[in-house]
């Protein structure tokens, strides 16, 4: 996203990242001062994750730990609160500034969904380029340190699509980075912290702060123009996965094969879908990564249906600053062709 070129400095702060596009985000901030550690391996599952002893040594010795939440990977809040108790952290997902969406767990969505929880107050963060100074405000470091929502650890990520028994029926939905506008409040913050532990690169830390910015702005204008033709064009997901990206650009998304916990859908479920996608003459089945292709098929294969795929977590990609302009350009372009 910045310009600078990536040159680690012996003093500059250890950073760790859970997932590919908060990773991204925070390398794009650090571009000519360090590169961060991510956790997460590519291709891996956030629900599925396992600490490695080298990854340990990464949560204890970091000097910052950038991750959504536990809503996401529960296994890395019990990891932090055994391994990283005084390592700085900031909980992305906890942030007063982050859109949050209620996890829904109907098959057919009503067509007001966009509107619900506290998104659409928040829809205007993307339009915010020009306040690069929020990165002096060090009271954002103040919400860094949630490690004891043990409670929220119920609710693991989309990743691993066979293994999701133990999430929440209940509660907010962890895939908040596929709105472009909290990427936006998310690098304010990031860069507040970095300001705040590293003071002797805060120059620094600002200019990249400026420069991915202006690129999330200038992405999510891009984004809402090559989705316009298409906004009115029913589909259904796989997985629900991507009622941030829906809410952001008014896609109509009228339903999911599997809720947001990404459970096995009933038979029930499947029939109810089928029979809403007929009366609403669905064009477009988005699938995933690794996706269980005998469930696409059951709600396809009566009707002449384009199938498309969706990478909400960037799992395909190359982690780094480009990572998160890539993975949203990818799920429009998908969009766009599974609906066009």
């Amino acid at each position: 996203m910045a310009a600078n070129s990536l040159v680690a400095s012996a003093s500059a702060p250890r950073l760790v990242a859970d997932i590919p596009p908060v990773h991204s985000l925070l390398s794009s901030l650090t571009l000519g001062v360090t590169e961060p550690a991510l956790l997460l391996p590519r291709g891996g599952s956030a629900h599925a994750f396992a600490l490695r002893p080298s990854q340990a040594a990464l949560l204890s010795d970091a000097d910052l730990v950038v991750w959504m939440g536990p809503q996401l990977m529960p296994a890395l809040e019990r990891a932090m609160q055994t391994l990283a108790a005084d390592v700085e952290s900031l909980e992305l997902l906890d942030l007063p500034s982050t859109a949050r969406l209620d996890v829904r767990m109907d098959a057919v969505f009503d067509a007001d969904h966009a509107d619900h929880a506290d998104h659409a107050d928040h829809a205007d963060h993307a339009d915010h380029a020009d306040h690069a100074d929020h990165a002096d405000h060090a009271d954002h470091a103040d919400h860094a340190d949630h490690a004891d929502h043990a409670d929220h650890a119920d609710h693991a990520d989309h990743a691993d699509h066979d293994d999701h028994d133990d999430h929440a029926h209940e509660g907010v939905d962890p895939h908040a980075w596929l709105d472009p506008a909290n990427a936006q409040a998310w690098v304010r913050a990031m860069a507040a912290q970095l300001i705040a532990i590293d003071g002797d690169h805060a120059d620094q830390y600002r200019r990249n702060l400026d420069a991915t910015l202006a690129d999330l702005t200038s992405l999510d204008q891009q984004l809402s123009s090559m989705l316009a033709p298409v906004k009115a064009s029913p589909f259904v997901v796989l997985h629900d996965a991507f009622q941030y990206l829906e809410a952001r650009y008014q896609l109509a998304n009228m339903g999911a094969i599997s809720a947001s916990d990404n459970q096995a859908p009933s038979p029930a479920r499947l029939q109810q879908l089928i029979h809403a996608m007929e009366d609403a003459g669905v064009v477009c089945v988005m699938t995933e990564p690794q996706a269980n292709t005998g469930l696409i098929n059951a709600v396809t294969r009566d009707g002449d249906i384009k199938i498309g795929e969706l990478d909400p977590a960037g799992e395909l990609l190359e982690p780094g600053p480009e990572l998160y302009r890539q993975l949203m350009l990818n799920a429009s372009k998908s969009l766009r062709a599974c609906l066009g």
